[in-house]
């Protein structure tokens, strides 16, 4: 988790934190998997970790797999919306663990498949925030490592350029989506 001057604190500051305090960290991912926290909230109890991204460095055979830089054991988590082959690398999971991490690999009770798609069909706006995680081309361009987005000759640009999309870069895009499943932005926002 990075913490930046953007960050907002509620109910405790990165100063009077302390080691073994329950926290709820939101943010997004960057280009180099790390969480950019935008809040972090103080909480009175734990209710267990959950966690949310690409599934990378699966070992089948240990039954171990990493999102960002933390090791997910799911040898004995059940595996909802799967696809037939099973869990594979650069699927969007979100983990669901009872137990604090031990020697730093977290036991899941639960990994659940998610969409990489838009919440939203073919024609429909969407609008989404985050950080660019990967630029595929001058027009093309991945947020949250999940979320593709295209841009063209009709898309606005707000406090930037096409030209200022590069990875890290924290923006809104607005638009519509394609039948491929890609926003295709009608306004850029940085």
């Amino acid at each position: 988790v990075l913490v930046t001057e953007a960050t907002v604190f509620d109910g405790t500051t990165l100063a009077t934190l302390e080691i073994g305090e329950v926290i709820e960290v939101s943010g997004f991912a960057d280009g180099g998997g790390n969480l950019r926290a935008t809040r972090i909230e103080l909480e009175s109890e734990s209710e267990g970790y959950e966690l949310r991204g690409l599934i990378t460095e699966l070992d089948g055979d240990a039954e171990t797999f990493r999102i960002g830089g933390q090791v997910v054991d799911y040898s004995n988590a059940e595996i909802a919306n799967a696809p037939p082959d099973g869990l594979a690398n650069e699927l969007y999971v979100e983990v669901e663990a009872q137990d604090d991490p031990v020697d730093g690999v977290l036991a899941a009770t639960e990994v659940e498949v998610q969409g990489n798609d838009f919440d939203g069909d073919e024609g429909e706006e969407v609008e989404i925030e985050g950080l660019v995680t990967r630029v595929i081309s001058a027009t093309e361009f991945v947020l949250n490592q999940t979320r593709r987005v295209r841009t063209d000759a009709r898309t606005e640009f707000e406090n930037g350029t096409a030209a200022d999309i590069a990875v890290d870069a924290r923006l809104e895009a607005e638009g519509i989506v394609d039948d491929d499943g890609v926003l295709v932005a009608r306004e850029v926002e940085f």
